[in-house]
């Protein structure tokens, strides 16, 4: 099946073939933990400091992974080196960490390395591998995409209506020690999918099957993955800004304590508007992304129809010519039979008629002459 039926535990090792078009970048704006802020620890060492200054966007360099909630197990990253034609590894031992990590992993990537969320999927990169992975530029020319890249990591758990990995990228069932579509890795070399073609002439085929990959994608259900964080994040501060509107306004708290709640406040208006264009941005750009997925599955509908269109032809084609070949036999081998007895019967006439000529020839000897 295509998918999992029902949440399985079941170890892959996966790796992904990409290119450096994968890599995107999105904004983080960090909220200092503004969203954890209530009646009792408002006023706490951790959090009477935030103010509006501590409020900032900063763009994240990222390879959103197919799956999430992968294992603890360290990725490694490789990039094709168009110099000896082969795949080398460029980062390994990639720290895997949590989204719940005291130190926030959108805020500690180092520069010459990378991390992994392990919840979310989302690899992320830092400045300098970034600009190594993009300076890997495609030759149009080439047969080969220079700028591929493989990232191979681990999963164990799955959730019904999971995709299998195995219909996708190139795979090891860890338990059973299977590995699926080697080639996928194989730099140069073409990738032959599962396609089914059935001979309908003289050397002529048709396919009649579409392939999983061209219809069911990982993507459309991460973008919406995306969509609706970054919702939640909107929902979150701005169910903060009420707390702290309303903490202010109650009248419970002396001046020194109010003058804290409003720095605060002001600190969670400054995160909400940035929150909130960042969506913004995001939904513009899923209306693309959506209308991208759903012309992916009208290309694989149009391509069906197609095949169909093309076997209907093919199959008048077909009746055509046998009709043809069915009029030619008849032509040559077909008889009229009345026809045929007239002549039948006229030609044993005539082969009488010799037999009594020859008869009578035969008759006169040289004794008849004396």
């Amino acid at each position: 099946t295509l998918k999992f039926i029902s949440d399985t535990e079941k170890q892959y090792s996966i790796t992904e073939q990409l290119t450096t078009a994968n890599i995107d970048t999105i904004t983080h704006v960090k909220t200092d933990n503004l969203t954890s802020i209530n009646d009792a620890n408002f006023n706490t060492t951790a959090y009477n400091g935030i103010t509006e200054q501590d409020v900032e966007t900063s763009s994240i360099y990222r390879i959103r992974l197919a799956y999430s909630d992968v294992d603890d197990a360290e990725p490694t990253i490789s990039y094709y080196n168009s110099t000896t034609g082969e795949y080398e590894e460029l980062l390994s031992g990639i720290p895997v960490v949590s989204i719940n990590d005291t130190a926030n992993p959108y805020e500690n990537v180092p520069a010459d390395g990378a991390v992994l969320i392990k919840e979310t999927g989302e690899l992320l990169l830092g400045e300098d591998i970034y600009t190594s992975l993009m300076s890997n530029k495609d030759d149009v020319n080439s047969a080969f995409d220079e700028s591929s890249l493989l990232v191979t990591y681990e999963k164990t758990s799955w959730e019904k209506d999971d995709l299998k990995p195995e219909h996708y990228f190139c795979c090891t069932d860890v338990e059973n020690n299977i590995t699926y579509n080697k080639d996928y890795i194989v730099p140069g070399k073409e990738v032959e999918k599962q396609v089914i073609e059935y001979d309908i002439g003289m050397n002529q085929t048709i396919r009649v099957n579409t392939t999983a990959d061209e219809v069911f994608t990982h993507a459309i259900g991460r973008d919406v993955d995306d969509l609706v964080n970054a919702m939640q994040e909107v929902i979150d501060m701005e169910s903060t800004v009420n707390k702290l509107e309303d903490m202010l306004e109650n009248g419970n708290y002396d001046p020194a304590q109010q003058e804290v709640i409003q720095k605060q406040l002001d600190a969670a208006n400054k995160a909400l508007t940035a929150l909130m264009e960042k969506a913004q941005k995001m939904f513009e750009a899923g209306i693309t992304k959506m209308q991208g997925h759903l012309d992916t599955a009208n290309l694989a509908v149009t391509n069906c129809g197609t095949r169909s269109k093309k076997l209907e032809l093919i199959t008048t084609r077909l009746m055509s010519q046998k009709t043809n070949f069915e009029t030619l036999e008849s032509e040559n081998e077909n008889v009229d039979i009345t026809e045929v007895a007239i002549q039948l019967s006229s030609a044993e006439l005539t082969y009488e008629a010799a037999l009594m000529a020859t008869g009578k020839i035969m008759k006169t000897t040289l004794m008849d002459y004396i």
